[in-house]
């Protein structure tokens, strides 16, 4: 019963890797199609474009100073603001003991298990056999700023036009760099309420369990920070211009689905999958899994056509910028489900591997990657196959700009 329950969670969780490295290439597809429609409408804002009628729905291309319009973002918890910084970050960590669990066998055949353990800063929490590690601590969401502008200068002496920067847009800036808490910028009794002190020599907020920041004992928990420096920006981004709104916004140009990915075709289980569970029924990727799995992928990478970076960028280098993004997030997602189908390999050969450990991880590596090699390309294929190509609609609501 025991091997039972090792192969059947990890098939279904191969089978999770192989749902989403599917959906992910669908959902690529999807993207290419948004990419192509969006760019052929972007405007390069110059004189005569900023604040006219005819931008209405466009996706633009500006350059301009990002400003941050007060309150400053803030740790409230901790006491912390950053007054003139676009965002704020919080790194928390705990001193604590990392175990290092060891098995062999002696002379007899019996099992002998063995635990070492080292000292280490962790921003986690560090699991051990035996519980020796304090509760790690936890503090409420640091806070983004008021609002943040991007202060367009039209060419050649043009008015300076201040575009609202949408909050959907704070979570692409992340040219992050260390911030210097400054006691000025530090409310002393907010964080000593969590039993944290301000040392300026190691810019962080220390709370000592017996140690000090250069001496740390376990338990002790440092608090460092990192934030994002104003400047000059481009950005891509749809412009709008409400009604009773004394300054335009600038937000992703977004897409809808018309039907969910993982209803476009079946999901092609590589055979290899198979021979994880030989002598059992057919593995068929069960429609919850599916669905879970397109889920967590649209959550994490939304169909929408945007982009941010530092410095002053032309449009053919900020549109070269965009694409390149979404190709590192195809990339990065496929590495997620190849991830799954490695660990859930590793999983449904466990049992066997008890008997040469070394030799059966190896080889669910192997075989995890080479499933999800397969259920891209297969995939792929159907994809190239669609005997209907996606196309572009009017979405018809406020939630998206178009569907695909």
């Amino acid at each position: 019963a025991s091997m039972g329950t090792h192969v059947g969670f990890g098939v279904l969780l191969v089978g999770g890797g192989v749902a989403l490295v599917n959906i992910n290439e669908r959902r690529a597809a999807k993207q290419r199609v948004l990419n192509e429609y969006a760019g052929g409408l972007v405007v390069a804002l110059g004189d005569g474009h900023a604040g006219q009628e005819d931008l209405e729905g466009k996706v633009v291309h500006v350059s301009g100073e990002m400003d941050v319009t007060p309150p400053p973002p803030r740790d409230g918890a901790l006491g912390v603001s950053a007054p003139g910084k676009l965002r704020l970050r919080r790194t928390v960590e705990m001193y604590q003991h990392e175990e290092r669990r060891e098995e062999k066998k002696d002379k007899d055949g019996n099992t002998e298990v063995s635990y070492s353990y080292t000292e280490v800063w962790s921003p986690r929490a560090l699991p051990t056999a035996d519980s020796r590690n304090p509760a790690f601590p936890h503090y409420p969401p640091v806070s983004e700023a008021g609002a943040l502008s991007l202060l367009f200068e039209g060419p050649a002496g043009g008015a300076t036009v201040p575009f609202l920067f949408s909050m959907d847009f704070v979570g692409r800036l992340t040219d992050w760099v260390t911030y210097n808490v400054a006691p000025g910028h530090h409310d002393a009794a907010a964080a000593a309420h969590s039993g944290l002190v301000l040392d300026t020599s190691r810019n962080c907020l220390y709370s000592a369990h017996g140690g000090s920041p250069l001496y740390p004992q376990i338990g002790d928990v440092r608090v460092t920070y990192d934030a994002i420096e104003p400047g000059v920006h481009t950005v891509l981004g749809k412009y709008s211009a409400a009604p009773g709104e004394a300054r335009p916004a600038l937000r992703p140009y977004k897409a809808a689905l018309s039907a969910p990915l993982r209803q476009e075709a079946d999901i092609e289980v590589p055979e290899e999958v198979q021979a994880l569970a030989p002598g059992s029924n057919l593995f068929v990727i069960p429609d919850w899994v599916a669905e879970l799995a397109e889920a967590a992928l649209l959550s994490a990478l939304p169909l929408e056509y945007a982009f941010v970076a530092r410095g002053q960028l032309g449009r053919d280098q900020a549109v070269a910028g965009h694409s390149n993004e979404c190709d590192r997030n195809t990339a990065n997602a496929f590495c997620c489900g190849a991830a799954m189908c490695v660990i859930g390999s590793c999983i449904a050969l466990a049992p066997v591997g008890v008997i040469n450990g070394s030799v059966q991880l190896g080889g669910g590596v192997a075989s995890g990657m080479a499933i999800a090699q397969t259920a891209r390309n297969n995939a792929q294929h159907q994809l190239a196959h669609q005997i209907q190509q996606p196309g572009v609609k009017p979405a018809g609501g406020a939630d998206a700009d178009v569907r695909l």
